[in-house]
């Protein structure tokens, strides 16, 4: 049985897509190292568990050298380690300012022991829904994304919803914490919504961020 805990919904149907099962961390190890062996060399080859091939040419090679700039979400210690051994920077979905906090010290501090640089790259991707006031974007986002938490506590902390007032404290607190960018997953019940949400964000969220 494929242990995926709460990802079983989603990630067990792209397993059932692809015919394959399991172990998710090793898988994208490999295919990581694999897409960086694919970048850098004329002649790829590569030799795993879950993906191999040999004397491949893939044409054309990326401008950035020596390859993209990968960053790698997960909360987990194992997508911790990831980001350090891979990564350019960190990019975990829906976190808690703590958990953030947390998540940013232990990178920075297995870093250190590797030997390598302090990484400086440092994101979130989170639900949102900005709009007048707190109770209005509160309507919207709740029914969509309030299953998805344990409860109030997790839904306050781990999505940033409400006025432009609460949206700009919100970033803020994240910001704060470390990160220097914020990859928004807004909630809207009409397209006309969503132009608003962005507009709001480029007059009112933008310009009081410091």
């Amino acid at each position: 049985t494929t242990k995926l805990g709460n990802h079983r919904s989603n990630a067990g149907k792209e397993y059932d897509a692809v015919g394959i099962s399991g172990n998710r961390g090793p898988r994208t190890d490999e295919y990581i190292e694999a897409i960086i062996e694919i970048w850098t060399n004329a002649s790829a080859t590569y030799k795993g568990k879950y993906t191999s091939f040999e004397d491949i040419e893939v044409f054309p090679k990326p401008l950035q050298k020596p390859h993209p700039p990968i960053y790698i979400g997960g909360r987990s210690e194992f997508a911790i380690q990831r980001a350090v051994k891979y990564g350019a920077g960190w990019n975990p979905s829906q976190p808690s300012v703590p958990q953030l906090r947390e998540g940013i010290a232990r990178i920075q501090d297995l870093c250190a022991r590797a030997g390598r640089a302090p990484m400086k790259n440092f994101g979130i991707n989170i639900p949102s829904v900005i709009a007048a006031t707190d109770k209005e974007a509160d309507a919207i986002a709740r029914p969509t994304v309030g299953p998805m938490f344990p409860g109030e506590k997790e839904y306050q902390e781990r999505t940033i919803v409400g006025s432009p007032e609460t949206f700009v404290r919100r970033v803020q607190e994240f910001k704060d914490a470390g990160v220097n960018y914020v990859e928004l997953k807004p909630l809207y019940p009409s397209m006309e919504h969503f132009m608003q949400q962005l507009r709001l964000i480029r007059d009112e969220v933008m310009p009081a961020v410091d």
